[in-house]
């Protein structure tokens, strides 16, 4: 009765744990083992409890089967286990785990047909001392045994080499922790002999202290929480190649991007690097403080940092190199500098045409206040079109520099071509003639229509030293007159 409470009780607990850690980290690989080696365990419990119930010994046959089936299942997922948590370069590239496993798969899967076929290869029946047990035939038994032995010691390997794995240095104490417990259940069953209460106790709690340590380690530590599964998801899916060398020069990781690249685990890093056409610096940027280099994989682009990686003290431990695929931005900005170019020249042809414009305004200005000479000390200045804005201050400048180019006297100008003149415009024109005045020059205006000389008049000013001419024929002919006068 002991026996019973005491295997529910460990069922009760164990079931809770592999919920706990199943829920907190089902994505992360090391607990989804350990969930399936949780329910290899629940087998030989559940097993062992049927067992002590059965009445005889046919009836005591099946769960003894499954005892054997389940314990060798155990060693099998404690090996995966321990190999996913601390050597995770096994389940990296041609995946050697499996060849590890392979020959203990075996030896379960050889058992499980035995029990079920009794071909007697293992299984020699079933007998009763204090308890059933099977009969074991040799040396099939003896082989299985010896298998289930050193499938223990190759855990106990995984953890000596993780304890003296300088990147597992802060989690040595839970290395111990998990070989004292694989210790403690490879010998509890030779310390209780066979007394058969203590024997049964023992076969109950034996993998419970070891549940309860590898369940402390995928949850409670900072190495195996669920972040680390999401940051391994990450690194799996990353379209950018992350390899990590070793201080040899040897590949010890590769995400899927680098393997797709030809990276592989064991490769050579720099040999790898120069048969992609790095060149002969590579070699010292690996061994050396890093850097940055490129390489073109046919029609791809790769931008390869090299940085070392260091530990706490400093000391260089290996390489840790990022390539990102920049291609598409190598495209982009070949596409960009190609929109550039295209660019400049339409900004360059604009402004040879914005140039071309200003040249033909000022041409066209030119054109639309001319200074034309007609008689010594005489010039015609045309007004021709809208006579407002900035064309005031064009006409005054232009009659001015006319003058003074000319060192002309007399001016007629002709505002016969003026269009509209608003009172801006008479204002404009007067201060022109008042300005020209102050040069020494006298201005005829030609050509003042009904509506012109009533924009004149409206603005009130004083008309007396404003001369006109009907049309500049008159104008003319009355200049040469003036001059014929003079001359006689």
């Amino acid at each position: 009765m002991l026996t019973t409470l005491m295997a529910i009780l460990v069922l009760i607990i164990e079931v809770a744990l592999a919920a706990f850690v199943a829920a907190r980290a089902w994505g992360y690989r090391p607990a989804r083992l350990f969930f399936y080696l949780t329910a290899a365990v629940l087998v030989v419990i559940s097993a062992t409890i049927l067992r002590d119930q059965a009445e005889s010994e046919a009836l005591a046959y099946v769960p003894l089967s499954l005892i054997g089936i389940g314990i060798g299942s155990f060693i099998t997922l404690l090996m995966l286990l321990l190999s996913a948590l601390f050597v995770p370069a096994w389940w990296q590239g041609a995946k050697p785990v499996r060849w590890i496993v392979l020959p203990y798969l075996v030896c379960t899967a050889t058992y499980g047909l035995d029990a079920v076929g009794h071909f007697g290869l293992i299984i020699g029946g079933v007998q009763h001392n204090d308890t059933y047990g099977m009969l074991y035939a040799q040396p099939g038994a003896g082989l299985l045994l010896a298998g289930s032995i050193v499938g223990q010691l190759v855990s106990l390997g995984i953890l000596g080499m993780a304890f003296f794995n300088h990147q597992h240095r802060p989690y040595r104490p839970i290395i111990i922790a998990l070989a004292a417990a694989l210790i403690f259940a490879i010998v509890l069953p030779g310390m209780v002999g066979r007394i058969s209460s203590l024997a049964r106790i023992s076969s109950l709690i034996q993998t419970l202290p070891i549940l309860i340590v590898l369940g402390y380690a995928i949850i409670g530590t900072r190495l195996f929480r669920p972040t680390r599964a999401a940051l391994d998801m990450a690194l799996d899916v990353l379209h950018d190649a992350i390899v990590v060398a070793d201080t040899a020069g040897q590949i010890t990781y590769a995400n899927p991007s680098a393997v797709g690249q030809g990276l592989h685990l064991g490769a050579p890093l720099v040999e790898q690097l120069e048969r992609a056409g790095s060149g002969p610096e590579v070699a010292r940027l690996v061994s050396g403080t890093g850097g940055v280099i490129e390489l073109n994989l046919g029609v791809r682009h790769f931008e390869v940092t090299l940085t070392p990686v260091r530990d706490g003290h400093a000391v260089r431990r290996g390489t840790l190199m990022l390539a990102r695929d920049i291609s598409e931005l190598t495209r982009r900005a070949a596409l960009l500098e190609h929109e550039r170019t295209r660019l400049a020249a339409t900004v360059d042809a604009l402004a040879a045409e914005q140039a071309q414009r200003e040249r033909l305004d000022a041409t066209v200005r030119d054109l639309s206040l001319p200074v034309i000479p007609v008689l010594p000390g005489v010039l015609i200045l045309p007004l021709i079109g809208d006579f407002v804005g900035t064309r005031i201050n064009e006409f005054i400048s232009v009659l001015l520099r006319g003058i003074e180019h000319e060192r002309a006297k007399t001016v007629l100008v002709d505002i016969t071509g003026v269009a509209v003149l608003d009172s801006e415009g008479a204002r404009g024109l007067l201060d022109g003639v008042r300005a020209a005045a102050l040069l020494g020059a006298h201005c005829i205006l030609v050509g003042v229509r009904p509506e012109v000389a009533q924009a004149l008049v409206a603005l009130g000013l004083d008309l007396a030293e404003l001369a006109t001419a009907p049309t500049l024929e008159q104008a003319v002919t009355g200049q040469l007159k003036l001059g014929q006068g003079v001359k006689g």
